[in-house]
């Protein structure tokens, strides 16, 4: 299972995209589940309690990408900036192509 959470702007759109993820990792018998929080509230976000292994940054919020590495960097998570391209098209598909690679890449 890899837990992945996409912080966005406020959520409208990734609700759509949310459902486009899951639909392209069961299409490659892949389990991923994703959760989705707004930029705003990110810092109460508990990795201890709710630990995940990749971090998806929507377009939107790509200016605070520093600020989710450093977070993210003593828990061991991916932090990952989705295609703009993607995004807007919600290609679930391309999303979790670059999940996956990542998480290869991480491996080697």
């Amino acid at each position: 299972m890899i837990k992945v959470l996409l912080i966005c702007a406020g959520g409208l759109s990734s609700s759509l995209l949310l459902k486009h993820i899951a639909a392209a990792a069961d299409s490659a018998g892949v389990e991923i589940r994703v959760t989705s929080h707004h930029a705003s509230g990110f810092q109460p976000w508990d990795f201890e309690k709710n630990p995940i292994d990749i971090l998806l940054i929507a377009p939107q919020v790509r200016f605070l990408k520093k600020r989710f590495v450093r977070a993210a960097k003593s828990f061991g998570m991916i932090v990952l900036q989705i295609d703009p391209t993607a995004y807007g098209m919600a290609d679930g598909k391309q999303i979790v192509e670059q999940i996956l690679k990542s998480r290869e890449s991480s491996v080697q």
